[in-house]
């Protein structure tokens, strides 16, 4: 009988002491959750802008004038390329398209540059010089990226080549730029 008792008072001892131990060492804790993490895809929105319109899908006669053999728009001209979206554009690229092959192989480009920096059409049509024949048969990429919400200028100068003959007076060509913003 005394032996059990000594066993129930070593076993009452053992389990204050492993209580005691547990609250001997006890942390405090706390935790916290991160909710409503989403993921959607962004956006390239192209707006273009020139002396007369602003933010648009499309603008229409960006780039023109009267010219007279060997003269030159009066000032270069500009179209703002903007990308309104949420991620950059990688590339811009320009293509274009014209009305009148025979014509625009007079009309030169003396300059033409991106935000700045000047962009390089290959002469392709034999006359010795970059002209909007040039342009309309090539794809461009513009020299820069576009980051989300900004914006550039693509400034161009035309002249009218001094070797242009009497049998052009009068005539015209129309120009068709196409800017796509890639994100690639």
């Amino acid at each position: 009988m005394i032996n059990s008792r000594i066993l129930i008072s070593l076993a009452s001892i053992a389990t204050a002491g492993s209580l005691m131990a547990g609250a001997t060492f006890a942390l405090f804790t706390d935790s916290g959750t991160s909710n409503a993490n989403a993921f959607s895809t962004g956006s390239i929105t192209l707006n273009l802008s020139d002396n007369n319109e602003t933010d648009q899908d499309d603008v229409t006669a960006s780039f023109g004038g009267f010219l007279a053999p060997g003269n030159c728009v009066l000032f270069p001209q500009t179209l703002t390329i903007k990308n309104a979206g949420t991620i950059a554009a990688n590339t811009v690229t320009l293509s274009a398209s014209n009305s009148n092959g025979d014509f625009s192989k007079f009309l030169r480009i003396q300059s033409i540059t991106f935000d700045g920096t000047p962009v390089v059409i290959a002469p392709a049509n034999g006359n010795g010089f970059t002209d909007l024949d040039d342009l309309a048969g090539a794809v461009v990429t513009l020299p820069s990226s576009l980051a989300a919400s900004s914006q550039k200028d693509l400034t161009m100068t035309v002249c009218l080549d001094s070797s242009v003959d009497n049998s052009f007076q009068g005539a015209s060509d129309t120009l068709n730029l196409t800017i796509t913003l890639n994100q690639i």
